[in-house]
């Protein structure tokens, strides 16, 4: 922290120095020092937990079906096994407005990017080729097919929301495990 200071300092009068702490709201070096080592540490953290996101990462490819009932979900399989399209299955079936027109297609995603971690648990827990269901969750019964799976840099305009949603995954961790420490 000291370090950071006086690289913001460097180059500034004492004069020019107190009205720049002053013009952020700083009374004295102490509590500029203080919040400084705050935004430091918190930096730090948030680097650490995203540094996974740097380079290749694994994604997989799928493709859904999401159906109201339970039952739709099971003669779908039944379906699939008797050598039925997934993709044809999706247009004339699946409530998934976003994707049923592209057969179910959901594009390549990482394990933080669904809205429902059941999906996302499946997903990543079957080979390509395999069809899994089905999935309830809050909007149906998902029939889920992976089509490819590989490590692979995630796409500049995915990654704002990625990484909040792995931050946000690791910040709820820490608050889980701290609840489970107190009550121990």
């Amino acid at each position: 922290v000291a370090a950071e200071i006086a690289a913001l300092r460097a180059g500034l009068s004492e004069d020019e120095w107190q009205t720049a702490m002053a013009l952020n709201g700083y009374t004295n070096e102490a509590d500029f020092a203080e919040a400084q080592r705050k935004a430091l540490l918190a930096q730090r953290v948030r680097d650490a937990v995203l540094a996974p996101l740097n380079g290749d990462i694994v994604q997989v490819h799928a493709r859904h079906i999401v159906v109201r009932t339970e039952q739709q979900a099971n003669d779908i399989l039944a379906r699939l096994e008797n050598g039925e399209a997934f993709e044809t299955l999706a247009q004339e079936l699946s409530i998934d407005v976003t994707t049923k027109d592209r057969g179910g297609d959901l594009g390549w995603f990482t394990a933080n990017e669904l809205m429902d971690e059941r999906l996302s648990d499946v997903a990543f827990g079957l080979e390509p080729g395999q069809i899994a269901g089905p999935i309830p969750t809050l909007i149906g019964y998902h029939v889920i097919q992976v089509i490819e799976r590989a490590e692979r840099p995630v796409e500049p305009e995915r990654l704002p929301l990625l990484m909040e949603n792995v931050f946000m995954s690791w910040l709820d961790g820490q608050f889980r495990a701290a609840i489970i420490e107190r009550y121990r």
